[in-house]
């Protein structure tokens, strides 16, 4: 008989991405299960999802962290792995139908939730998503366009050759898509607001200042040339985040150290997964180097 249960592994699971993930689970009436959940040091937290959900294992990846816990809590018949290893294993896991890789949440919301401010301060995060819609649409860089949308409401939009342009809008809630893409085709009630059309809004739409915003051109280089580029700044620029955030570096600094570090990377145009996390180090290393310079 099949299964109408999907068993979900929600890697990162304290973190703003986790947390809505585990949030769609409990709206799903039974649809969905968190089958396992990890995270890196909020592992209180972490018990008490585990105590809410039940899921069959929890995994801490920070070891240090994981000596400080009472892991008698844990409901009974489940599994405490350790080690950040051990993500790499569930998710391979026969029963494991979907996993939800929001790592980067595990290693604490505070910081994360800074990182994802400084990301959209410098738009940092517009330049990285040209390169995922790059290679998620098969779009050639021509073919993808920035716009500011002060109301975050209009997510994308898709034009015709005709000019008719299609627009996904909703309320800016990362629950909405995080369900969409588990019970994909279908679609259920959602946990997340609704936009009200009995109230007045209105969209407005500006062009990207370029010079203002240098990181949208980065993204379109890196989306331009493939291979290792898009890995390359994605890890120069949560290097260089870390530096503001540490008081490192000025804000102003970011983008142009991640444009030293792409310049200079010895670029692959087809990468292994060993290449490519053996230049995510390099190029997290490099950023190190132009700090201290």
């Amino acid at each position: 008989m099949a299964r109408t249960t999907k068993n979900v592994a929600v890697l990162g699971s304290t973190g703003s991405i986790g947390e809505n993930t585990l949030q769609v689970i409990a709206n799903s009436g039974g649809t969905l299960r968190a089958k396992a959940i990890s995270a890196h040091t909020q592992l209180e937290k972490l018990i008490e999802q585990a105590i809410l959900f039940e899921p069959d294992c929890v995994i801490a990846t920070c070891l240090q962290e994981a000596e400080k816990q009472d892991w008698k809590r844990l409901p009974k018949g489940c599994e405490l792995l350790l080690g950040e290893k051990e993500t790499e294993k569930v998710a391979r896991r026969p029963e494991i139908d979907v996993v939800v890789a929001a790592i980067v949440g595990a290693a604490g919301l505070q910081s994360t939730w800074a990182a994802i401010s400084v990301d959209s301060a410098t738009m940092m995060n517009k330049a990285l998503e040209i390169v995922e819609a790059r290679w998620l649409f098969d779009l050639e860089p021509q073919q993808i366009e920035v716009v500011v949308h002060p109301q975050s409401i209009i997510h994308s939009m898709v034009e015709f050759i005709d000019g008719s342009i299609v627009a996904q809008m909703s309320p800016p809630d990362m629950k909405l898509p995080i369900q969409y893409a588990l019970t994909w085709p279908h679609r259920q009630p959602s946990c997340g607001q609704k936009l009200a059309f009995d109230e007045a809004f209105k969209l407005e739409f500006e062009p990207v200042d370029r010079e203002r915003f240098p990181a949208v051109a980065l993204g379109m280089e890196a989306a331009r040339a493939g291979g290792t580029s898009g890995a390359v700044l994605n890890a120069a620029n949560e290097a260089a985040v870390a530096g503001f955030l540490e008081k490192q570096i000025k804000f102003n600094d970011i983008v142009p150290a991640c444009r030293s570090v792409f310049d200079q990377h010895p670029f692959e145009e087809n990468p292994s997964l060993d290449g490519l996390l053996k230049l995510d180090r390099w190029a997290r290393e490099e950023v190190s180097r132009w700090i201290c310079t």
